[in-house]
């Protein structure tokens, strides 16, 4: 079967006709795609949005700023000298805190991630 230059790399996008003329029937000889890319793509970034909007999300990512990246935090340690002490990392999790891991996690659990059909052309 000599599948067209436009469809090598997405043969089911091709039509009912165009499929019988090379040769190739989607489903029958090649397989159908396993998840829709688009719509995948689409409810994971859905998800991340709707974790980095959380209160706690944003709780942490100040927790990191505040570690990582604030610069009035090094000009301080520069001018002191470092320090000595361990103090407790300002990451460790409070009780029942979830991991970010954690969340989306459940949220993939509930079975709509990457599971949409490819609709036939």
């Amino acid at each position: 079967s000599v599948v067209p230059t436009d469809y090598i790399h997405e043969p089911w996008k091709m039509s009912k006709a165009a499929q019988k003329e090379c040769g190739l029937i989607v489903g029958e000889d090649y397989p159908k795609p396993i998840v829709n890319e688009q719509e995948s793509a689409r409810v994971a970034k859905k998800r991340v949005s709707d974790v980095r909007k959380r209160d706690d999300t944003k709780r942490m990512a100040e927790l990191v700023y505040v570690r990582h990246g604030s610069r009035s935090r090094r000009d301080d340690v520069t001018a002191n000298g470092p320090s000595r002490a361990r103090k407790k990392s300002p990451m460790a999790r409070e009780k029942n805190q979830p991991s970010i891991v954690a969340m989306l996690s459940r949220q993939s659990s509930h079975g709509d991630f990457g599971e949409n059909e490819v609709e036939e052309s």
